[in-house]
């Protein structure tokens, strides 16, 4: 496809411009030779690129995107063909061969020559006759009705399936109701579900939707083996942008009803909902362009100034991928379109500028191979394909087999083939597994049958009704009620939150279902606060509730009042005195610090409280003997809490005299800065470090060095039971990783750096050096999250120069920090979130 991020549009000044920016390419592999084969004002303001086979190049000239008020300018998008019949590698011959379109957004050429067009409205096919120069028909295949005209959320990406079949993408919209017709009158309506793409004839009929749950998927491609991929631009607040392999009836997790920040609870990013499918990997920010090429999927990073190739690697039905950067450049660099020619040369369109608004500049690369790409002779070996071969009920054998799959691109196929059937299934039958009553409840909701919710209300059987059933399938049924606003639901939901069963992940669910019903729309990514405080103090709610409330409640904000949570810690309770005094530790200030001491000091609170209240004086120095005098006391827990919190203070002459007289312990070296063990092996050998590790943790314990003030802190950056911060990935659902995995995440942080997470160095025009990881890239301004969880904002004038780093943003020295206890402790902890 082609154009820029959910936050990256054309734009363009059509007056010739002397001395443009000149943009800095570099070919890492050395793999390419780079030249200019046009540039401004031959072309201002390129977006799609395209070429023929007789070597002809076609590109979008944008002049109705962001148009300033002072532009000069045609009024409309033209689409330009470049020729080079001097045979010197630069474009000679200018010609426009059409004229006319509003926010012309990517382009496609055809086996037989035609050139296909999307608009932010429409989809166009162009014809040529007599070699004229120009298209002498303009027929609209696809029409978009909607009130909203914001270029980007509309139509884009184009892709031809090879059988006289084309897909195009629909963005997000901004969640406007909207009709797609195509030319034999059928009608596809939607509005709040987010972007999809659809699939129609080359002609315009037989219009329907593939697959959902994008944000904007500005790029499509099908490679020889016949499978569609696709590059998503990423939300507000949920880096990183996607590149997803689209299959029939995939759900990708993103819905604009429930905001724009990709962080509510009925939206997942990477496969993290029931019947949500993941992405392949995470990519670039502001991808556009994305084509077969050299035996993988070639992207163009607008706003990362780069192409990015990325090899796929088999995961079951679907794919990873391994990345290499092919091409990369300075600021100046803005790819947006990639044209393959026959001989394997790429022609990339190059906005040459971060401005939003048309700016007259352009240029068109040439990026001519050293040596041939390989073509490859890809096929699909995946289940898919069978699996949407089968009938239901006659294989329902097989098809519940699949809807037990570990691969939850299997249990979406199945899904779908039960979907499509219209047949008649009970989610409650008590020979199903988990995932299978979740696959059949899954196809019942995208079959419209509202009954299966009907069934699970009103069982009598505890297990069998919607709030005693698997926790999958509640999720999965609160989201339909939201979904559909269904208030007969409502005291349903309302009950539910009294549920023995229910988990911090459901609660969070619940409320949010009952705030859609009482709202009507989503106006926020997180619980309202007055409505967590209204439960935390609700004495009627059981103590699980209110802890869990006051677990979500943000420890800083108002709501969260230290009158309240004081009269909190004498609550009857223990797990929700523990939950106030975390709260307490996890935004200490003075006055919370002296009530934590107070507890810390208080031997009638349980050795747990006590240990956590330690924990919220991590650092402090004013603290600093009393916690020498809880380091002395007897108990161990106590002991190694108060060592822990002394790491980051000061200590004198007298203080390492007293620490002198303790017993020895890897917490005591710590705090003298020696070593605490006197070898321990290289970072490289994971299994000797198993042996380190080996016995039984104390997740317990664990729970408290993950969101310790000074060691461990791993809160600093990730969530996890609904507290942290959203720097790294959140680490709630880690636990099925294993024990071996979660181990080399942590003594090797930069082997495998999560998609979305990798850090970035910025050298700003006055000196200063800035680290941290995307948030927003596009127009003016570059917005990071630093290492300390603040975000930052860098102006694109200021930014002297940016590098992707390959190291993580968790330290490499955190395990060199821990005890080997501490260690086992730690990853006893995370294996418990699932």
């Amino acid at each position: 496809m082609n154009q820029f991020s959910s936050a990256i549009v054309v734009a363009l000044l059509l007056a010739p411009i002397a001395s443009g920016a000149k943009a800095v390419l570099h070919d890492p592999q050395q793999r390419f030779e780079i030249a200019l084969f046009a540039e401004q004002p031959q072309v201002v303001n390129p977006i799609g690129v395209q070429v023929d086979r007789k070597g002809r190049v076609y590109v979008i000239e944008s002049h109705t995107h962001f148009r300033p008020a002072n532009y000069q300018g045609p009024q409309s998008d033209r689409i330009l063909r470049l020729s080079d019949t001097e045979g010197n590698g630069k474009a000679n011959v200018v010609e426009v061969f059409h004229e006319g379109f509003q926010a012309a957004m990517d382009i496609a050429l055809a086996t037989n020559g035609e050139l296909f067009v999307t608009t932010r409205s429409a989809v166009h096919r162009l014809r040529e006759n007599d070699n004229s120069g120009k298209a002498v028909e303009d027929t609209r295949l696809i029409q978009l009705k909607t009130k909203t005209t914001y270029p980007h959320d509309g139509l884009s990406g184009l892709a031809f399936d090879g059988q006289g079949g084309m897909y195009f993408g629909l963005g997000e919209n901004g969640g406007a109701s909207y009709k797609l017709i195509g030319t034999d009158g059928i009608q596809l309506s939607g509005g709040g579900e987010g972007g999809s793409v659809y699939h129609c004839r080359v002609d315009g009929s037989k219009l329907r939707r593939v697959a959902t749950g994008f944000w904007n998927p500005f790029g499509l491609c099908v490679d020889r083996a016949g499978r569609v991929f696709a590059t998503d631009n990423d939300p507000t607040s949920s880096p990183p942008c996607r590149l997803l392999h689209v299959v029939e009836g995939g759900d990708y997790g993103f819905e604009y009803r429930y905001g724009h920040h990709g962080l509510h609870p009925f939206q997942s990013w990477n496969g993290e909902l029931p019947g949500t499918l993941p992405m392949v990997s995470g990519i670039g920010e502001a991808p556009c362009e994305i084509v077969p090429y050299d035996g993988g999927l070639l992207i163009a990073s607008w706003a990362d100034n780069r192409l990015e190739h990325y090899r796929l690697t088999r995961r079951g039905a679907s794919f990873g991928a391994e990345r290499t950067i092919l091409v990369n450049g300075d600021l100046n660099f803005r790819p947006v379109g990639i044209g393959v020619a026959n001989d394997g040369a790429l022609y990339v369109s190059d906005w040459a500028s971060a401005s939003y608004e048309l700016t007259g500049l352009g240029r068109i690369w040439r990026l001519t191979p050293k040596h041939p790409p390989t073509l490859g002779t890809e096929r699909d070996d995946s289940p898919l394909p069978t699996i949407n071969a089968l009938q239901w009920p006659a294989d329902a054998t097989a098809l519940l087999k699949h809807m037990d799959s570990d691969d939850p691109f299997v249990r979406s196929a199945a899904t779908n083939v039960v979907a499509r059937s219209q047949g008649e299934f009970k989610v409650r039958h008590t020979d199903y597994t988990a995932r299978q009553r979740l696959g059949l409840f899954m196809a019942a909701k995208r079959a419209g049958k509202v009954s299966v919710l009907d069934e699970l209300s009103q069982s009598s059987d505890q297990s069998q009704n919607l709030t005693g059933c698997d926790a999958d399938l509640q999720l999965a049924a609160l989201k339909w009620i939201a979904d559909e606003r269904f208030e007969k639901f409502k005291s349903l939901v309302e009950s539910g939150l009294d549920s023995p069963r229910l988990t911090p992940e459901l609660f969070a669910a619940h409320l949010s279902t009952l705030e859609v019903l009482e709202k009507g729309r989503v106006d926020r990514h997180s619980i309202d606060p007055e409505r967590l405080l209204k439960l935390a103090t609700d004495d009627s709610r059981p103590p699980k509730i209110r802890a869990f409330a006051l677990r979500m409640l943000p420890p800083e904000s108002p709501q969260a009042a230290l009158k309240l949570l004081e009269s909190l810690t004498t609550h009857p309770d223990q797990k929700l005195r523990l939950e106030a005094v975390r709260t307490l530790a996890a935004a200490p200030n003075a006055e919370r610090r002296r009530l934590l001491a107070k507890l810390a000091g208080d031997d009638t609170q349980t050795v747990a409280l006590r240990a956590t209240a330690i924990d919220g004086l991590a650092s402090a120095v004013e603290f600093k003997n009393q916690l020498f005098d809880w380091a002395a006391m007897g108990d161990d827990v106590i002991c190694r809490a108060a060592l822990r919190s002394l790491v980051g203070i000061p200590l004198d002459e007298a203080d390492r005299r007293r620490l002198a007289a303790f017993k020895d312990s890897p917490e005591k070296l710590r705090l003298l800065n020696l070593p605490m063990k006197p070898k321990r092996p290289s970072r490289d050998d994971v299994t000797a470090w198993l042996d380190c590790i080996s016995g039984e943790g104390d997740a317990e314990n664990g729970r408290r060095i993950f969101f310790h003030g000074k060691v461990g802190y791993c809160a600093r950056c990730h969530r996890a039971e609904g507290r942290g911060n959203l720097i790294g990935p959140d680490l709630s659902r880690i636990g099925h990783r294993g024990q071996r995995e979660l181990l080399q995440a942590i003594i090797q942080p930069s082997r495998d750096i999560a998609p979305g997470f990798r850090q970035w160095a910025i050298e700003t025009t006055d000196g200063r050096q800035l680290v941290g990881v995307t948030l927003r890239k596009g127009y003016n301004q570059e917005d990071y999250l630093g290492v300390d969880g603040n975000e930052f904002s860098v102006s694109i004038d200021a930014i002297e120069s940016r590098r992707e780093l390959d190291t993580s943003i968790m330290p490499e020295g955190l395990v060199d920090q821990l005890t080997d206890q501490e260690l086992r402790d730690l990853i006893a902890f995370l294996l418990i979130l699932r």
